[in-house]
């Protein structure tokens, strides 16, 4: 797995735009990944299945891996067939939720080495330490 850290930095479009205002600092967030290639992740397939056998479509058990439409899919329970995720999933999914708000805000400006924490598809993101 890859080291990852979220990046916060001054939003310094929206203070020309509109000022800044030393209560209310606006601010960027974005999480950096040492090695997407290296982070392994999985997301469910939403290409046209149509025109696909039956046996391969909606019918498989979990962990069920067969190719389809040229790709290999995987089946899990739930999300039906899924393909790898292209990139790194902490990236796109460390986002979604406050934990980034809150880490700004206890450590500030800077660098911050995070862990991720998946619980079955969700990723949590904590600070490890002071801003490099």
């Amino acid at each position: 797995m890859s080291d990852h850290w979220l990046i916060v930095e001054r939003d310094e479009s929206y203070i020309e735009k509109f000022g800044e205002d030393p209560d209310h600092p606006e601010r960027t967030y974005r999480i950096e990944c040492s090695d997407p290639a290296a982070c392994p992740g999985w997301i469910e397939c939403f290409k046209d299945h149509s025109g696909v056998s039956d046996e391969d479509s909606d019918r498989g058990q979990d962990g069920d891996e067969v190719e389809i439409h040229g790709e290999p899919h995987t089946y899990r329970w739930g999300y039906g067939w899924c393909v790898d995720y292209p990139g790194c999933p902490v990236q796109s999914v460390g986002l979604d939720g406050d934990d980034h708000l809150e880490i700004a805000r206890t450590h500030g400006l800077g660098r911050h080495p995070i862990d991720e924490e998946w619980d079955d598809e969700y990723c949590r993101i904590t600070a490890m330490e002071d801003a490099q």
